[in-house]
C-alpha cells in the first residue's frame, strides 16, 4: 500500500444506498442523515434506525451493504448471493454513495454492483468471443465456481471545487465479458495496455478469475492493475480506489445472523494494523475450557481490555475475564493454555457461558461499537440491535452515540424506545410498496411523539405510503383453531 495513505488521513462517510430487486426490495434508496439534509461531509456521528412490520426489508439493507463491503474488500461472494435476487428479476442491483475528504480536498463517489443469478454458458462465450478476432480470452479456460457472478460494476467520482460545476464520471466500468477493452473508458484502458502485452493478458486473466469466483473486478482480482500509475492520471483517483478497499476492510463492519449460544460467542472487533484499521473476527468456544496458542490468547485479551472498560459502565459491576487452568496440548499437537471465559462481579465469578444472551450479545459487538463511536470513517450496520438488550439501557446507548459519537451506525429493530430517543430523520420506516420500500415520515413536527405517530400511521395511514400490511385479530384466532384442527385430523386419520 502507497506511503500515500499513511501520510494523508481519508475520511470515508456513506451517503447513501438503493437497491434494486434485491430480496423483496423492487426499488428503495435510504440516504443518511447528513446525505438527507443536503451536507454530505458534514462531520459527528450519524445514527439510522430501520423500522418496519416483519419480512418488509430491514434485514435486505444491512445485506446489501454486507454485498457492498464483501465486492470492494476484493472476497468471493457468499454461496446464498443468489437466494438474494428478486425471485422474478434475472438480476439485482445495488449503489452505494460516498464522500471522502483527503489533501484538504472533496470527492463524491458511486460504486454499484450488478449480480446475475445466471453465469453465461461458455457455449454462449465461445459465440461472443468468435466474433472479436483480436480476442484473446479463451472460453475453455474459464472454469465457472459459482452458480451466479458480477455481471457489472461501475465506480463514479466527482471533485467539489468551489466555484466550478463538476460532473460525476465514469472512472472504471467493467462488464462481464466484454470483448476488448476489458473496461470503459478506453480512454484509460488504452493508457494502460498500450505499451504492455502483459497487461492486457493480466486483464483478462483478472476477467476470468472475477466470472470464476465471483469477485469483484475492481476491487479483487484486477485492483493492484489499476492502481498503478498512469501517465498523466491524478494521484487521487488511485488513491481513492485504495482507500475504498482498505475502507471495506477495516472499517465496514456488519454484523447479521449474529450467533451468540450457550456453546460459543463471537467478538467482532478492530485493530491498529500499521495505521489501518483491520477488522477481525474472533469465536470463541463457552461451553467448557479449551485450549489457546499462543496468538489466539493475545487475541483474546486484546479484545478484552477495551470491551471491560466499556462494560462496566453500561452493565455497572461487570467484567470479563480469560480463567487459565494449565498447559495442555492442542489437537494439532501445539501446546497451548486451558482456559474459559468467566463473569466476574465482585467476588463471585461464574462462566460466561451461565450469563443472559443479552450480556453475551453486548460484549460481542461492543468492540466495533468502541472504534464507530471513535472514528469518523468508521461505519457500522447491526441487524436486530434491540435483540436481548433491555430497552432502556439500548435508548441510554444509542442517545450517547448520537451526542458524543464520530462515526456512522445503523440498526434494524422492533424495540420502540429509540423512536422516543431519536431525531426523526434518523428513522426510516419501510412500506407495502416493493417499488418505494423506505420513507421517513414528513408532516411531523420536532415535537411530536414519533412513536405515537408510528402507531397512528399504522393503524389510520397519512404517510406517502402505507407502513403495515393490516392483520385481523379474529383472523389470526379462527387460523389458529383451524391449524389445531388440521393437527388433529391428520392424528385421528393416522
Amino acid at each position: 500500500m502507497e506511503n500515500t495513505l499513511h501520510n494523508h488521513e481519508v475520511i470515508i462517510r456513506v451517503l447513501s444506498i438503493e437497491l434494486k430487486n434485491f430480496k423483496n426490495v423492487e426499488q428503495g434508496k435510504i440516504k443518511l442523515p447528513h446525505a438527507f439534509f443536503g451536507d454530505p461531509f458534514s462531520s459527528g456521528a450519524e445514527i439510522l434506525g430501520i423500522y418496519g412490520q416483519n419480512g418488509s426489508g430491514k434485514t435486505a439493507v444491512i445485506e446489501a451493504f454486507n454485498i457492498i463491503r464483501i465486492c470492494m474488500s476484493g472476497r468471493s461472494l457468499p454461496t446464498n448471493t443468489k437466494d438474494l435476487i428478486f425471485n422474478l428479476s434475472e438480476t439485482a442491483t445495488i449503489k452505494c454513495s460516498f464522500s471522502i475528504k483527503f489533501f484538504h480536498s472533496k470527492y463524491l463517489v458511486d460504486y454499484e454492483v450488478v449480480v446475475s443469478r445466471h453465469v453465461e454458458t461458455k457455449e454462449g462465450l465461445k459465440s461472443e468471443l468468435s466474433n472479436d478476432n483480436d480476442s484473446e480470452m479463451d472460453a475453455d479456460s474459464i472454469s465457472v465456481e459459482k452458480e451466479f457472478c458480477i455481471k457489472e460494476e461501475k465506480l463514479s467520482m466527482k471533485q467539489l471545487i468551489e466555484g466550478t460545476q463538476t460532473r460525476m464520471t465514469p472512472y472504471i466500468f467493467y462488464k462481464m465479458y466484454t470483448k476488448k477493452p476489458t473496461f470503459s473508458p478506453e480512454a484509460r484502458w488504452k493508457k494502460m495496455c498500450s505499451n504492455s502485452i502483459e497487461n492486457i493478458g493480466r486483464l483478462l486473466s483478472s476477467q476470468e478469475t472475477s466470472i470464476s469466483e465471483a469477485k469483484s473486478f475492481i476491487f479483487g482480482t484486477a485492483h493492484n492493475l489499476l492502481v498503478m500509475p498512469i501517465p498523466g492520471e491524478p494521484l487521487e483517483n488511485r488513491i481513492i480506489l485504495q482507500a475504498l478497499k482498505i475502507y471495506a476492510w477495516g472499517q465496514m463492519n456488519i454484523l447479521h445472523n449474529i450467533q451468540v449460544t450457550k456453546s460459543t460467542i463471537p467478538f467482532y472487533y478492530v485493530s491498529n494494523l500499521e495505521g489501518f484499521c483491520i477488522r477481525k473476527f474472533f469465536r470463541m468456544p463457552t461451553n467448557s475450557s479449551t485450549v489457546l496458542d499462543e496468538e489466539e490468547m493475545k487475541s483474546i485479551e486484546e479484545i478484552l481490555k477495551p470491551i471491560n472498560i466499556v462494560l462496566d459502565s453500561i452493565i455497572p459491576g461487570i467484567q470479563i475475564e480469560v480463567g487459565k487452568y494449565g498447559s495442555r496440548r492442542k489437537g494439532n499437537g501445539i501446546i497451548g493454555e486451558s482456559c474459559e471465559l468467566l463473569s466476574i462481579r465482585g467476588e463471585n465469578r461464574i462462566p460466561l457461558r451461565s450469563e443472559s444472551d443479552g450480556i453475551k450479545k453486548i460484549i460481542s459487538i461492543l468492540g466495533v461499537l468502541i472504534s464507530t463511536y471513535n472514528d469518523p470513517s468508521a461505519f457500522t450496520a447491526v441487524d436486530e440491535l434491540d435483540a436481548g438488550i433491555f430497552e432502556y439501557l439500548l435508548g441510554e446507548i444509542l442517545t450517547v452515540f448520537e451526542k458524543g459519537g464520530e462515526g456512522q451506525l445503523i440498526f434494524t429493530s422492533h424495540n420502540l424506545r429509540p423512536l422516543e430517543m431519536l431525531k426523526q430523520e434518523d428513522i426510516i420506516f419501510t412500506t407495502t410498496n416493493s417499488h418505494n420500500r423506505f420513507i421517513r415520515f414528513v408532516g411531523l413536527k420536532q415535537t411530536n411523539n414519533l412513536r405515537d405517530q408510528y402507531f397512528r400511521s399504522i393503524n389510520i395511514g397519512g404517510q406517502e405510503e402505507n407502513i403495515y400490511m393490516s392483520t385481523n385479530s379474529y383472523e389470526i384466532a379462527y387460523a389458529l383453531e383451524k391449524a389445531n384442527d388440521c393437527i388433529m385430523g391428520d392424528r385421528d386419520g393416522n
